[in-house]
């Protein structure tokens, strides 16, 4: 499974995981999509480790997870044998200078992933906000 070692949700981060069968949906969708096919996949936050999800679907890619904990880095980093790269660093701050070396913003096409936690009508609404195209940067 996995999900099977994800740390426990630390509130301060605002962290809620998934179903497998929800992993298993988002990876589909990307695979499916042709998102994981010749590109470089960024995803803002994984504590849902979908970026584990989307390891064995992946073909010709590069993904990186950027994400505040360092602990979900770390299990992301162990679980993907060093396949997945990965940066710690607060999205409340200016994303790091080195980011743009990382991943190249001359490549053909790169997919930011990005999840939002939205309060609608006093309801939490967990939202992955899409996957957006930038070509040609």
């Amino acid at each position: 499974m996995i999900s099977e070692p994800r740390p426990p949700a630390k509130r301060k981060f605002d962290q809620f995981g998934v179903t497998e069968e929800t992993l298993e949906a988002r990876a589909n969708f990307l695979a499916e999509g042709g998102f994981l096919k010749d590109s470089k996949i960024l995803f803002l936050g994984d504590y849902d480790l979908t970026s584990l999800a989307c390891l064995t679907k992946a073909q010709n890619s590069e993904i990186w997870v950027l994400d505040i904990d360092g602990e979900v880095l770390e299990i992301v980093k162990k679980e993907s044998q060093g396949s997945i790269f990965t940066i710690q660093h607060n999205l409340i701050t200016q994303l790091p200078s080195h980011l743009p070396t990382c991943v190249s913003f001359a490549s053909s096409r790169i997919i930011f992933v990005v999840r939002f936690f939205l309060l609608v009508m006093g309801l939490p609404l967990l939202m992955l906000v899409g996957v957006m195209f930038f070509a040609g940067f």
